[in-house]
This record gives C-alpha cells, sequence and structure tokens, in this order.
C-alpha cells in the first residue's frame, strides 16, 4: 500500500500521458479510475478534482491508488513538466525553474515543485549537505502541515537528519509521523526504536517498538517485527 501511495515518481511522470488528469481509488476491492479529470486540489487528507461532465469529487486518501496529472488539459503546468524532465541531466537548472515555479505557479504547482526541490537536493546529499537538504525538506513540511507529499517529506527529513548527525531532529520526526495514521504511525515508530538502538539508547528504543506494536493493530507481520526488536 506503501508502494501506492507514492505517485509521483519521476516515471510515473515521464510516462506516456493521458488526456487530462487521471485519479484511481478503490471501491470495495475494486479499483476505479475516472479518466479525463482535472485536479483542482490535495492535502494530506483527500484529493478533490472535477470530471468532464463539471461534477465536483474527491477521494479520502485511505482509498487513494494513484494521481497522474499532465499537462494536457491538466493540472500539471508546462513549467513544472520541463523542470521534472531536466532533473537527472541539468539539476541546477531543473532546481531554478522549480524554485521560480514553487513561488508563482498554481496552487497544486507550488507545493509540488516545493517538494520536488527537496527530492532534488535530498538526493545528491552526503554527511557535509545533510544539513541543508534538511532545510529543503523542512521548508514544504512548515509551508504544508497537510501537505499532499508528507507521507515522502516526512521519512525524508529523518533520513538527512541523521546523515547530518542531527538525531534529536530524526527522533522529533519519527514522532510526527504519528499524525499521519497508518502506516506511518507504525513506520515512525519502528525507524525511531531502530535509531535508537543504534545510539545506545535502549530504554527509549523498547518504549519506541511498544508503540509501534501498538500501532500495527491487526497486521501480525508488522506486530511480530515490533515484537521481535521488544523481545
Amino acid at each position: 500500500m506503501r508502494k501506492l501511495m507514492t505517485v509521483f515518481s519521476l516515471c510515473t511522470l515521464l510516462a506516456p500521458l493521458l488526456w487530462a488528469d487521471t485519479v484511481s481509488y478503490m471501491a470495495g476491492r475494486e479499483v476505479q479510475t475516472d479518466n479525463g479529470v482535472v485536479v483542482t486540489a490535495w492535502s494530506w487528507a483527500k484529493v478533490e478534482y472535477k470530471t468532464s461532465e463539471g461534477k465536483t469529487k474527491s477521494v479520502a486518501r485511505k482509498d487513494l491508488v494513484s494521481v497522474n496529472r499532465t499537462t494536457e488539459q491538466g493540472s500539471l503546468s508546462e513549467t513544472l513538466s520541463s523542470a521534472i524532465q531536466k532533473m537527472a541531466a541539468d539539476p541546477e537548472g531543473a532546481a531554478a525553474t522549480l524554485d521560480n515555479e514553487s513561488k508563482a505557479g498554481s496552487a497544486l504547482n507550488k507545493e509540488h515543485a516545493l517538494f520536488l526541490l527537496a527530492q532534488l537536493y535530498a538526493s545528491d546529499a552526503n554527511e557535509r549537505s545533510a544539513r541543508q537538504a534538511a532545510d529543503r525538506v523542512r521548508a514544504y513540511v512548515s509551508a504544508y502541515k497537510d501537505g499532499y507529499f508528507l507521507g515522502d517529506a516526512l521519512p525524508l527529513l529523518a533520513r538527512m537528519q541523521i546523515l547530518g548527525k542531527d538525531l534529536d531532529g530524526a527522533r522529533q520526526t519519527y514522532k510526527d509521523m504519528a499524525r499521519l495514521g497508518s502506516p506511518f504511525d507504525n513506520n515512525g515508530s519502528q525507524a525511531l526504536g531502530e535509531l535508537e538502538i543504534s545510539a545506545g539508547r535502549f530504554d527509549a528504543a523498547l518504549a519506541a517498538f511498544r508503540d509501534a506494536a501498538k500501532f500495527a493493530g491487526n497486521d501480525k507481520s508488522l506486530k511480530a517485527k515490533a515484537d521481535s526488536w521488544s523481545g
């Protein structure tokens, strides 16, 4: 399910475009797809869009499978699309374009650009540049407290904080993941426990693993993973 929710990878964005935007979601046990729509708003909680008939629809995060935005009568701007295509070959040029779009684009494209800019800095980060990359990711998290990409941004922020030796920052970030609900509450607690183990803080690790087991709910494999650490 986690993979299904990461819907804006470069592979997805550079795939052959459909006419206008596309939203796929679970309806019972089946995946339903609405083609020829325009995404009008998104947040961590839901995605809203208009259909070709002019109807407004929304899909809750828990039901969302994928969102594909396009420039062909869709909500993705030509500027943002161009930046995405330059990210691998011309990262500096892409960064400049993303920075501009994060300030001057539509609401959707501003948020998307700011997150992609954070990803771009993090993708090439090392111990020396990790704190700068963390600042870029934190800029997104601070600007969009209910942002669509929080499920990717918070784990990315924690990784940059750990790489930059900001362990206290990473601890808080993993705790912040709990507010995103399942499965991020479990993932954050599990990652926090493993961080505390590596730091030699065994009591703190045990508490985190207990939280992970609690957040696992009825998922036996996640509960077993947490319990295996906590003994």
